[in-house]
């Protein structure tokens, strides 16, 4: 009787966790350490995503703290110790060791993670293919009559049966290409594409941005930086941004690019100072501002005879796992010639 007990405690232990890992609801977040040196933060800039933790171990031989500038957390004193703290709300966040607060300070910008949603309808998945960054997540909702699921084609995740009303919501800390399928019904398919994260940082001096022009991938983020000793400003041309007003100190003001093309702006302060981020697309290879079957002759040219590779690398990523490779040629003949997802 009592191992029939047991055997039964352990099944729905099993079933629960099984229930838990299959339906996807949590992710796993990420563990970032910052070495507290005599007498530096290392690294100084951090950028991380919400829900992320930051881990600070004092290396050094004389006692350190990691204390917010504006008390959101304080470690105390740390002799040969280590401090944790999660952070789950976007911004930027500065501070200091209160021993040292003169020569020993850092910053960590916290962006949002987004989320995106899928409609299950019978029978497809609306929209079909979807292009999220690393850290995004995907809610998948059962909106049609029947019974469905999300289920990856290499088991990165499954729903399990999701009836009608029902959801699941998974996170992608992974660039790449992940293919799925409804498992009760095989012809309904979807793919969710990855664009890995990446964050550029400007500086701001008196009176430049340097560098004074950035080329960036689309999706990535530019974040400022104010390092002179006036007043500066950050402003589109088009109105696109603003920054208001940032003060030495330094002050920071960081912003997401999408959309392909130049993007000129300047300082409201000093309108001398001017730069410029240029934003190509994943899977434009020879930076024309299209995706044609002239980016497969480039990458093919760069990889097998020599030819230059693409001005700004990763604009050969066409798959987003972050290398550029013949496997970026086969993504794009497929996405040009064969109906497959577009590039990141």
């Amino acid at each position: 009787m009592f191992q029939a007990k047991r055997f039964l405690l352990s099944a729905a232990l099993v079933f629960l966790f099984l229930s838990i890992f299959l339906r996807g609801e949590s992710s796993t977040s990420a563990l970032k350490t910052v070495s507290v040196v005599d007498f530096a933060f290392v690294p100084s800039a951090d950028t991380i995503l919400a829900g992320d933790s930051i881990r600070w171990i004092n290396n050094g031989g004389v006692p350190h703290t990691s204390t917010s500038d504006s008390g959101v957390w304080d470690s105390d004193s740390l002799h040969s110790q280590s401090f944790t703290f999660q952070f789950n709300t976007p911004g930027s966040y500065p501070y200091a060791c209160q021993y040292h607060p003169f020569t020993m300070t850092g910053t960590i910008v916290v962006k949002p993670t987004q989320l995106h949603n899928v409609s299950i309808v019978d029978f497809a998945f609306s929209p079909q293919v979807d292009t999220i960054t690393a850290g995004d997540s995907v809610k998948w909702t059962n909106n049609g009559a029947v019974t469905h699921t999300s289920t990856s084609n290499t088991l990165v995740w499954n729903s399990g049966n999701l009836a009608p009303g029902q959801s699941i919501t998974f996170q992608f800390n992974t660039p790449g290409s992940f293919p799925y399928h409804c498992a009760i019904h095989t012809f309904m398919t979807g793919t969710i594409v990855v664009k890995p994260a990446s964050i550029h940082t400007v500086s701001i001096i008196d009176f430049a941005f340097v560098p004074q022009t950035d080329t960036i991938t689309a999706a990535d983020s530019v974040r400022w930086v104010n390092n002179g000793s006036v007043f500066h400003t950050t402003t589109s041309n088009s109105s696109v941004w603003n920054s208001g007003t940032l003060n030495p100190g330094p002050a920071s003001f960081s912003r997401q690019f999408n959309a392909a093309g130049p993007f000129p702006y300047h300082c409201k302060f000093h309108p001398s100072m001017t730069g410029t981020i240029r934003v190509v697309k994943r899977g434009d290879a020879n930076s024309d501002g299209k995706i044609t079957v002239s980016d497969v002759v480039y990458l093919v040219n760069y990889l097998f005879k020599g030819g230059p590779p693409p001005a700004v690398f990763l604009a050969g990523d066409a798959n987003c796992d972050t290398k550029v490779t013949v496997s970026d040629v086969v993504y794009l003949v497929n996405y040009l010639f064969k109906g497959g997802p577009p590039p990141c």
